[in-house]
């Protein structure tokens, strides 16, 4: 397995997991047993590009330490979190409050990467379960991204998203166990969604 592969899928154990990771794979220790994760899936089907790894490399150091996402993103998640953001942004038409919003449910969710597994049907960016559709569908950025979306706009009739708190919005999109997980992931998201330039 690739070494950015491996980090970056044990980054959906969190950021202490992956911290402990990151200092196998340098070291060439073996990972911990707690660092056992889906595996992960392209979020690109092209796969990573140059800007990917320019944004991730500017936006080192700069997340909210303590955060779902630790202090950094890798090339991998800017790819993901660049076509959420696109799918939003060309195909949605919608206003950039929406694609932060998506970025911060991705953040709890998976940490920004397409995840082949999670608890019970789960999987994908959003770790959508099988009432949002087939697998496939969830398992492809652009199509999980359209779901949620659509299951958001549905939600809220008339723009009423626009208004509310953002982490309210990801979590009636969600319907998670842990309601406050959203709200606190909002700066890093919009810190992502900045920093990819596409608004």
């Amino acid at each position: 397995m690739a070494v950015a592969a491996l980090v970056s899928g044990c980054l959906a154990a969190g950021p202490s997991v992956h911290a402990a990771a990151a200092r196998a794979v340098t070291s060439g220790q073996a990972l911990p047993a707690t660092a056992a994760a889906p595996p992960i899936k392209d979020c690109d089907p092209g796969g990573l590009n140059t800007g990917d790894q320019q944004i991730a490399h500017r936006l080192d150091g700069t997340l909210r330490p303590g955060g779902a996402m630790g202090t950094r993103i890798t090339p991998y998640q800017v790819s993901c979190a660049r076509m959420v953001v696109r799918t939003i942004k060309d195909l949605w038409r919608l206003e950039r409050r929406a694609a932060v919003i998506a970025i911060t449910t991705a953040i709890v969710e998976s940490h920004v990467q397409n995840l082949d597994g999670g608890t019970g049907s789960s999987v994908g960016v959003f770790q959508q379960t099988d009432i949002w559709g087939p697998r496939e569908d969830r398992l492809d950025v652009e199509r999980s991204t359209d779901l949620f979306i659509d299951a958001m706009l549905r939600m809220f009739p008339g723009g009423a998203w626009k208004n509310r708190p953002i982490g309210e919005v990801c979590q009636a999109v969600q319907r998670s166990g842990f309601p406050q997980r959203y709200q606190p992931e909002v700066p890093d998201a919009e810190k992502i969604v900045t920093a990819l330039g596409i608004y």
